[in-house]
């Protein structure tokens, strides 16, 4: 008794030990904020628009930042951006900061608990060639910044800034869904029709591209129907497509784009894809063939055992008699 209870004590110290909050590592918290983290402009030849960009330094000591514009590209269909620090291309003379004291590639510093607001500037000239500027204002502590324990620690922080120069505001979309299909593999397939249990969840796999010069914006859902009925529709999450690239689509708000049968869907349903964009619409569709497979083989295995039993039983008693 005495053993059980001095290793439940030692239990409830490690418990206090591990979800207590310490103090130290408190005093060491270090770390940046920057509003709005994605920004989309549209904007034609001969114009000039400026953003403003809120960055706050959330230590306890000051911070000496750099500010840069450095081009990305899609990294992978996640929708992450691939940052290209050595690249210069011709469009970043566009860019300056329009603050008094504070320029593109030249440190400033932020007190602790401050914020900072940067006022980008994009000015286009007259007969700019059409074409899609992705970029991304890093915003980076360089040097190294030491804190108040002695630690150096470097920090870096960013706004993708997506931006389309461009005389009209609709641009065409070339959109093609690419992969529309589920995760796990069917029971069997017979023709185009997937044939799946109504007790399993499905979850689907989406992946579209964009063939154009220019980023598009797509948005849509997943539908369940059978016939002229909707059983289930799923809306997917708002998503850009970068030029000449892929990108997953994601379900809103869960993120997965699942599909959880009832008992009684029974027979040949359809998985019915809708997408848009500003100008036009795409669709896709799955054929599905539920059936209680389980539950069937289930009950077919617990027949067959009580048809054995009952065989043995009647044979041990004639065998008796």
């Amino acid at each position: 008794m005495s053993s059980l209870k001095h290793l439940t004590i030692l239990l409830l110290f490690l418990l206090i030990s591990l979800f207590s909050p310490s103090p130290i590592h408190a005093q060491q918290t270090y770390g940046l904020s920057i509003d709005p983290p994605l920004v989309r402009i549209m904007i034609k030849p001969g114009k000039t628009i400026t953003q403003a960009i809120n960055v706050t330094n959330h230590s306890l000591s000051p911070i000496t930042l750099t500010p840069r514009l450095v081009p990305f590209t899609a990294k992978d269909n996640q929708g992450l951006p691939d940052l290209h620090p050595g690249q210069t291309p011709p469009w970043l003379d566009l860019f300056m900061l329009a603050n008094s004291e504070i320029s593109l590639n030249q440190p400033f510093i932020i007190p602790a608990n401050k914020s900072q607001q940067l006022v980008l500037s994009l000015k286009v000239p007259e007969n700019f060639p059409p074409q899609d500027i992705y970029a991304n204002l890093l915003v980076s502590s360089d040097p190294l910044t030491t804190n108040p324990s002695g630690h150096q620690l470097s920090a870096s922080i960013g706004t993708n800034l997506l931006i389309t120069i461009t005389e009209t505001e609709l641009l065409p979309t070339y959109l093609k869904i690419s992969t529309f299909e589920l995760e796990k593999p069917p029971i069997f397939k017979l023709g185009s029709i997937h044939f799946y249990d109504n007790l399993n969840p499905l979850n689907f796999k989406v992946i579209v591209t964009n063939t154009s010069p220019f980023l598009t914006t797509t948005d849509g859902q997943l539908l369940l129907t059978q016939q002229a009925t909707i059983h289930s529709a799923q809306p997917l999450y708002p998503a850009y497509i970068l030029s000449n690239s892929q990108r997953e689509l994601t379900a809103s708000p869960s993120g997965s784009l699942s599909l959880n049968p009832k008992l009684n869907y029974l027979g040949r349903y359809n998985a019915h894809l809708v997408l848009h964009t500003p100008t036009d619409s795409y669709t896709a569709d799955l054929e599905l063939f539920f059936f209680p497979f389980k539950i069937t083989l289930s009950l077919l295995i617990f027949s067959l055992i009580l048809l054995t039993i009952f065989k043995q039983s009647r044979a041990s008693k004639t065998s008796s008699d």
